[in-house]
């Protein structure tokens, strides 16, 4: 999974252990999420086989006359591609893509695992398109929540931090040094995606990655946490997974803790735990009209029609 986003616009001048996460929360807060990728996988590496698409690439809507952005990235943004006026007319509305986000089964779901480089403001921003409302002010409430929506998540910066030959530097270097050929465009969410997951596994089958040691990272993002080594969050995290475990094993969900998740979250699970009903024809009519160009086909904008993204999704994890 990879995010394009207007760059950073805050920075806080605090000394506290969480000022990484204060930073974090005050940006992506006031900023909106332009692209979001996300190529799919096996545990093998091995793109669907039953889909003819392996990778997508969602545009938002945005409007840089009105939203808030940081020149250079904003520029850096134009330079690979990104039709800004296209955005503006026909960018996917962030809360409908929300709606379909949480019934695809790739959120909520503890058979689905989450692949990011340096991912921390990646999943920040898809968080917050999920939740509908700002990151919570506190590091561990926000670590809480994003256990809930993605309950296995690695960031590829850790992991190879943890190897004797640290790497520095970032995805673009990481891919030239382990010989993968980019497909499609740097810095475009979708082509980024597909250059992270495919540098996972390089990393795993060249041994750079020690699989022995995945657990121990599991759930840990770069700066976030104990991704800065703090053992304060190491607890808030074994309380979260407690949590989020005992709503994992309960069909009811009147059983989940609500003074641990904001009421958002909880209707959010409630609508989750009903997998059986499906969304009407028409609530599908509304909520797809919106646009993503699809890599290896063409870079033009087009209207994705009925339920297509959804079935095919579905499809290569076997639910459809």
């Amino acid at each position: 999974m990879d995010t394009e986003f207007p760059g950073t616009v805050y920075s806080l001048n605090n000394l506290t252990n969480d000022f990484y996460y204060k930073t974090m929360e005050k940006n992506v807060n006031s900023l909106k999420l332009i692209q979001l990728g996300i190529t799919l996988t096996n545990k093998n590496g091995e793109y669907p086989k039953n889909i003819p698409y392996h990778t997508w690439q969602f545009n938002f809507k945005y409007d840089e006359k009105k939203d808030l952005y940081s020149e250079d990235s904003l520029n850096l943004l134009k330079s690979t591609g990104i039709d800004f006026e296209n955005l503006k007319k026909n960018g996917i509305e962030h809360k409908k893509f929300a709606e379909i986000m949480i019934e695809s089964g790739l959120v909520l779901n503890p058979k689905r695992i989450w692949v990011s480089f340096h991912g921390s403001y990646d999943f920040a921003y898809l968080l917050k398109l999920l939740i509908n409302v700002n990151l919570p002010s506190s590091e561990s409430e926000y670590i809480r929540l994003l256990y809930c929506y993605f309950p296995n998540y690695y960031d590829i910066k850790i992991l190879i931090k943890d190897n004797d030959t640290y790497f520095h530097g970032g995805l673009n270097k990481l891919i030239y040094e382990l010989d993968i050929k980019r497909k499609g465009i740097k810095h475009q969410a979708g082509s980024d995606s597909i250059a992270t997951i495919e540098a996972y596994h390089k990393l795993i089958e060249n041994g750079s990655i020690n699989t022995k040691k995945l657990k121990k990272w599991k759930n840990v993002l770069y700066g976030i946490g104990i991704g800065r080594d703090n053992e304060n969050t190491i607890r808030y995290m074994n309380n979260a997974n407690n949590v989020i475990n005992n709503s994992y094993t309960n069909n009811n969900a009147n059983l989940i803790n609500r003074n641990e998740f904001n009421a958002s979250v909880i209707k959010n699970m409630i609508y989750i735990q009903n997998q059986k009903i499906q969304m009407s024809k028409c609530m599908y009519n509304n909520y797809m009209k919106c646009y993503y160009p699809m890599l290896f086909i063409n870079n033009s904008y087009g209207i994705m029609k009925n339920n297509m993204m959804m079935n095919q999704i579905k499809m290569s994890q076997g639910m459809a």
